[in-house]
């Protein structure tokens, strides 16, 4: 139960971490237009905004690791106190590695930039007009209807998955109780 609520929070960061870049990018449309219509590759303009963006998914990761070990000494100090009867007279305690909080970092930092890698890839190919106007290119043409059929198809997987995860929790825990 546990892992599925916490791959979809992970999954509803990255989301709106897309969806954040893609709302900068659209709002920069004027700067971005002018660099393409200065003669900017594509490529380049779009390395430029990941550039941007990878400055601050690294700022955002050191600030999620210190906050995350943060947040870990304040619940296992709350459940040594608070809700003792939670855990009962099991000690526990803080354990930090140096991988672990490498591996956070580096894991939070590609995902941002993948996020904001998918957001970005089809921002700057609109004609150069369109973006420094801000129009959006939308609406329910017949690549819009196949992005929303991939999507609905992601989602009905997740929550396959996460079916089949409270299945063997069930599982695991009637084999336990027996």
């Amino acid at each position: 139960l546990f892992l599925g609520l916490s791959f979809f929070i992970v999954l509803a960061a990255v989301m709106l971490t897309g969806l954040l870049f893609v709302f900068t990018v659209e709002h920069r449309g004027p700067e971005t237009g002018l660099l393409l219509a200065l003669g900017f590759t594509p490529r380049r303009v779009r390395r430029l905004l990941l550039m941007e963006g990878a400055v601050l998914a690294v700022l955002g990761a050191t600030i999620g690791v210190a906050a995350g070990i943060a947040y870990n000494r304040m619940i296992l100090l709350g459940l040594g106190t608070i809700w003792k009867g939670a855990i009962g007279a099991l000690p526990i305690g803080v354990h930090v590695s140096t991988v672990s909080i490498v591996v956070g970092f580096l894991s939070g930092v590609l995902v941002a930039l993948g996020a904001m890698w998918l957001a970005l890839r089809r921002q700057v190919q609109r004609p150069i007009h369109d973006i420094q106007v801000g129009l959006v290119s939308g609406g329910m043409g017949p690549s819009a209807g196949w992005r929303l059929k991939a999507w609905l198809a992601v989602g009905i997987a997740y929550i396959a998955g996460a079916c089949g995860l409270a299945v063997l929790g069930q599982a695991g825990g009637a084999a336990e109780a027996a």
